[in-house]
């Protein structure tokens, strides 16, 4: 093979090996969902709600906002406890302040969460309480890994510990 032909094929390689997915974001890549699981996700919601000042909150936060983002299609908007459907994200203590009416939370221990779907007045929530802020995490790390699994969460309630 004449030595043009190979190094063409060298080049055409690197070209090819360097456009590749090269596994950095791992299982957090968040691709795009089945055109019959984005369009069944149209019920989830548009705005998030955080609810603490934890530590980890503001990163739980920014994880469920890229998640929900790459794999819906849609970027969920940031705000107090709105007037719509919204994912809502916090500590036990401060999930229970707000929802009082869903009675007593779980007994969660640290990096324990709870995923929950409630309806409060009038409105859809998913809720992701933890037992600390890296529970709070993980529970959005639960949620998001569901999405993406094209699971049914329209209807939590499940607590890991």
């Amino acid at each position: 093979m004449p030595r043009f032909a190979i190094l063409l094929w060298i080049v055409l390689a690197l070209a090819i090996s360097s456009s590749a997915e090269n596994g950095a974001d791992a299982w957090l890549r968040y691709a795009p969902l089945s055109a019959k699981a984005a369009n069944d996700s149209r019920a989830f919601p548009q705005a998030i709600t955080r609810l603490g000042d934890e530590p980890l909150l503001p990163t739980a936060e920014a994880e469920a906002v890229r998640g929900l983002s790459g794999m819906l299609g849609k970027h969920p908007q940031q705000e107090q406890l709105p007037d719509r459907n919204a994912l809502v994200i916090g500590t036990a203590a401060e999930i229970h302040r707000a929802f009082p009416e869903l009675g007593p939370l779980p007994k969660l221990s640290p990096e324990a969460f709870w995923l929950k779907t409630t309806h409060h007045q009038r409105r859809k929530y998913w809720i992701v309480a933890g037992g600390d802020g890296r529970g709070v995490l993980y529970g959005v790390f639960a949620l998001l890994r569901k999405v993406a699994a094209e699971q049914d969460v329209q209807a939590l309630d499940e607590t890991q510990q």
